[in-house]
């Protein structure tokens, strides 16, 4: 866990992480300045997966997201990858610096949940213009 402390904390971090460790749940591990986790077996479908983001980023209920289009436009605007920072979370405003840090735990099961729109998730950087 240092070392994933130690990405996270450079000012550019890499914009994909995947971890895997099959005799530890990720359940049980604290994962440091973590702006949304989410659980894979709990939204198991797309709408569920990407609303769960969008609604724990924005600290509350942000409606269904209905596609990746949308996905990306409304995780933009709260990034500030569209020039305005919409930062708040729990109802607190929060500093940001357009880092967005997302969890998904079970993630294993992410090709079963997005179907062929999966990979996406490895290019939300790129495709929010985040870096």
């Amino acid at each position: 866990m240092d070392t994933l402390a130690l990405l996270l904390s450079t000012p550019v971090p890499p914009p994909f992480i995947y971890l895997h460790h099959p005799h530890c749940p990720t359940s049980s591990l604290d994962f440091p300045d973590v702006s949304v986790k989410v659980d894979g077996v709990e939204c198991h479908t797309p709408k569920l997966l990407l609303s769960a983001i969008i609604s724990r980023l924005e600290g509350k209920d942000g409606g269904l997201v209905d596609t990746l289009d949308t996905f990306i436009r409304r995780l933009r605007v709260y990034s500030g990858g569209d020039g305005k920072s919409k930062a708040k979370g729990k109802g607190k405003e929060r500093e940001k610096d357009g880092v967005v840090s997302i969890v998904i735990t079970k993630a294993e099961r992410l090709p079963r949940v997005l179907g062929s729109g999966w990979a996406v998730m490895t290019r939300l950087a790129e495709l929010v213009s985040c870096t």
